[in-house]
């Protein structure tokens, strides 16, 4: 279960969350160390992962002063990088001077990533969802709890090629094969077939909720987005700048409601046509926040199921758990005021570019 204060069980999860990032593994080795910057964590507000969030604002005030020393240790900040092993005193030296800032930014900071990529995790999910209602003809109503700036909102108009680990199955193509933003995952099992565009269900209405969410044109926000990604991660760089140019030219722009779920979500939930199924979705949201937030979704997804069918979408890491696992990509399915299944689709990446396909599923008790 998801605890009031995650802080310590976060620790425990660093060296697989930042496993990708050989910058940040050699800085938070030697930051074990150091008892000066050790303690700007403790400003970290509790439910988010803090060595995470402290290495995106340390990012957030580099990215303002791309000619500081420390730069020529981010590959995103310069062609030919210095060693990441010798990157230490230099970023101790650059959090010494920023000391005020940080101290400012960490305890309002909350985790603002808006991965796309995780949108490769979630399609063949929804898929399953929409099959689900298919005999039925249900049109659906889509929600995103932790939206940030909405940019997977737009999920259904990317594109997508997926290829099977070690090519024991041939690649596949969905989505828009012309789409400025088009993501790559690889596959660890055998994915199951995705509808075709034409097959989707009706959706009135995709839309967002976030306690603070970004705007694509603010370019303070955008920043913000940027300092999230990791720092030899080019690729998603490159990713997000797509998705942000798209969100700007779609002809209907995303909707994202700023409050909280527990307040709004019912509110949409009123306002549902009949006939209409729901489906909310959320990824590494609702485990970077209290534990009263995550159980009263739950039971206002359960009421809501007492006219409507009812399914929620995660990818979530639970940091109260005892080892590592990597993030599980679930469907529940409520009716008739109960969650009825609990499905565990497949185990993803924390960025989205993989997944190991295992379709298990359980009933609730």
């Amino acid at each position: 279960m998801i605890q009031s204060d995650n802080r310590n069980q976060w620790f425990a999860f660093v060296a697989q969350t930042l496993s990708a990032s050989p910058l940040y593994s050699a800085l938070f080795e030697r930051l074990q160390d150091d008892p000066v910057l050790l303690a700007l964590f403790g400003l970290v507000e509790a439910n988010q992962p803090p060595h995470v969030t402290f290495f995106s604002v340390v990012n957030y005030l580099l990215f303002k002063e791309p000619e500081h020393p420390l730069a020529q240790y981010y590959p995103y900040l310069t062609a030919h990088p210095r060693p990441a092993a010798e990157a230490y005193p230099v970023f101790h030296a650059f959090c010494l001077e920023h000391m005020d800032q940080l101290r400012t930014l960490l305890p309002v900071t909350r985790l603002q990533t808006n991965e796309v990529t995780r949108a490769a995790n979630l399609v063949p999910a929804f898929a399953s969802v929409f099959q689900q209602e298919q005999e039925a003809g249900r049109s659906f109503v889509l929600v995103e709890m932790g939206s940030s700036a909405g940019l997977n909102l737009n999920w259904l108009q990317y594109g997508y090629h997926y290829t099977a680990k070690d090519n024991t199955a041939p690649p596949m193509d969905w989505g828009n094969d012309a789409a400025a933003v088009h993501i790559a995952c690889e596959v660890n099992g055998k994915l199951p077939a995705l509808p075709a565009r034409s097959e989707i269900p009706s959706i009135i209405s995709c839309l967002g909720i976030d306690l603070a969410p970004l705007s694509l044109y603010n370019k303070d926000d955008i920043l913000q987005l940027r300092s999230c990604i990791w720092p030899e991660e080019n690729y998603r760089y490159k990713l997000l700048d797509a998705a942000i140019a798209f969100g700007r030219a779609v002809p209907m722009p995303m909707v994202v409601h700023r409050g909280d779920a527990l307040e709004l979500l019912p509110i949409i939930i009123n306002t549902l046509p009949a006939h209409t199924a729901l489906c909310t979705w959320h990824t590494f949201a609702l485990a970077q926040g209290p534990l009263h937030v995550r159980e009263g979704i739950e039971r206002i997804l359960a009421e809501a199921s007492k006219t409507h069918p009812v399914y929620d979408i995660s990818i979530e890491t639970d940091p109260a758990q005892e080892k590592y696992r990597d993030p599980q990509l679930k469907v529940n399915s409520y009716k008739k005021g109960e969650l009825v299944t609990s499905s565990v689709l497949a185990e993803c990446s924390i960025h989205g570019n993989y997944m190991k396909w295992l379709a298990t599923s359980s009933s609730s008790s």
